[in-house]
């Protein structure tokens, strides 16, 4: 006769990783979805409602001011040693230009140089 602590477990238990009603997965994705669309409606708030009104003008912002929605071109130009993996992007609205070049090693995109196209337009050229 041995005595100890009886070490059987109860098979009756739920295991820990057994599936489960797809009901409340698919209650909280729609949720999210409406929130979503909710924000997405509501479109952006202007700065002065951000920051209390009309003391927004006479103190200075943590916050860059807003920067318009841009309006893009994109071009794929061949480079000079034969590269192909270099973007030129062109914003229109906020007149701003990027070029990216993309790291095989890293695999993403790298800006490689970028230029504010109304400071260049407004620029005198001397010679």
């Amino acid at each position: 006769m041995t005595s100890g602590a009886d070490t059987t477990t109860d098979s009756s238990a739920e295991p820990s990783g057994s599936p489960r009603s797809p009901a409340g997965l698919i209650a909280v994705n729609a949720l999210l979805v409406v929130v979503l669309a909710l924000v997405t409606l509501a479109g952006p708030t202007p700065a002065s409602a951000e920051s209390g009104g009309t003391e927004a003008a006479s103190q200075p912002s943590a916050r860059p001011p807003a920067r318009a929605r841009g309006e893009y071109t994109v071009i794929s130009p061949k480079s000079s040693d034969g590269n192909t993996g270099v973007l030129v992007v062109i914003d229109s609205v906020n007149e701003e230009m990027a070029v990216l070049d993309w790291d095989k090693t890293r695999r993403t995109l790298v800006v490689t140089g970028f230029r504010d196209l109304t400071a260049d337009s407004t620029e005198v050229i001397g010679r």
